[in-house]
């Protein structure tokens, strides 16, 4: 698991740490997260699962074959993840802890990865690399900080296959109000028991207990359908949520689908750039929109023509 794709549209992309091309960088701890303010949702795991679900709802995103993550919601119906000077409220989850560093797997073995246009970096900080293009001891402490975080995911992500193979997810619509405007995205949660011939390990049940009161807690005091003209008096920074039939999928989901799929960024898409990555990205993105009777929307969310959308394919 790449850790860094959760904030990737909202930076540029993650590269894989060179210690020849990353050799100026120089990082700066912050306790300003604002570079998380776009972000609805977080991947979490296992491990973190419990703290977390004190302060926000723990829910799942999909991905294309049905396959869950882990993840927390940034708002709950009380308050938001951040306040208006950036300050993280509740338990910090590893994933915003570790940012701007992360890691990627290239089938054997797990890299290091960084986000370079991170603000971390643009202040004078602590060096990562000597000038004989060797670790510091500080990147040698963040690679160490890494590890068990890595090792947490993994163990998560076998959670995750257990519970896809349950069949007890369906999908929620969120929808965020605040700052004039109305953002949605579709998540999952667990909807019953798993069938009674099928077993469930000790983990995952825990698991899904912890989920369960989340949800009563942080959002089952919104769970009433919003109609339009009950819209303005819903509260900034406030998720009202609502249950969807699972074919329903926003424009907003599918473009996060293809930009953690292809590792590239909303910019990316929207570009004139060619690569194969962003060349497949935008086939694939192209037959999901029009799988799901969204191409219109989907256009106008990347400044494009209905009949470019369909050229990509």
């Amino acid at each position: 698991m790449n850790t860094p794709k959760a904030i990737q549209r909202n930076a540029a992309r993650a590269e894989v740490l060179s210690l020849e091309r990353h050799k100026h960088l120089k990082f700066l701890p912050t306790q300003n997260y604002s570079f998380a303010a776009g972000l609805l949702y977080l991947p979490i795991h296992a491990d973190e699962a419990s703290q977390v679900a004190q302060d926000y709802p723990i829910l799942f995103s999909c991905s294309d074959d049905g396959t869950p993550s882990l993840c927390m919601l940034m708002r709950s119906h009380q308050k938001s993840a951040l306040d208006t000077s950036g300050r993280w409220q509740g338990v910090l989850p590893d994933v915003i802890r570790l940012y701007p560093f992360g890691w990627t797997n290239d089938g054997k073995n797990n890299r290091l990865t960084l986000y370079p246009d991170a603000p971390h970096f643009a202040a004078d900080g602590e060096k990562l690399i000597t000038s004989r293009g060797k670790p510091t001891q500080r990147l040698n402490q963040i690679i160490q900080a890494i590890k068990p975080v890595q090792n947490s995911f993994a163990a998560t992500a076998k959670l995750m296959q257990e519970l896809k193979e349950l069949e007890v997810i369906k999908p929620l619509k969120l929808n965020f109000a605040g700052g004039g405007q109305t953002r949605s995205v579709t998540l999952w949660t667990a909807a019953h028991a798993p069938n009674s011939s099928k077993t469930i390990s000790a983990d995952l049940k825990a698991l899904l207990e912890i989920h369960k009161r989340s949800v009563i807690k942080h959002l089952q005091p919104a769970q009433t359908k919003v109609e339009p003209k009950a819209q303005p008096q819903v509260q900034p920074d406030s998720a009202v949520v609502e249950t969807v039939k699972p074919s329903t999928v926003t424009v907003d989901d599918l473009i996060s689908r293809v930009c953690d799929q292809y590792d590239i960024s909303e910019d990316d898409l929207r570009s004139r750039k060619r690569s194969e990555p962003i060349r497949q990205a935008r086939a694939t993105l192209s037959q999901q929109a029009e799988k799901h009777d969204c191409l219109e929307p989907l256009a106008d969310s990347l400044n494009r023509t209905v009949a470019t959308i369909k050229k990509w394919c």
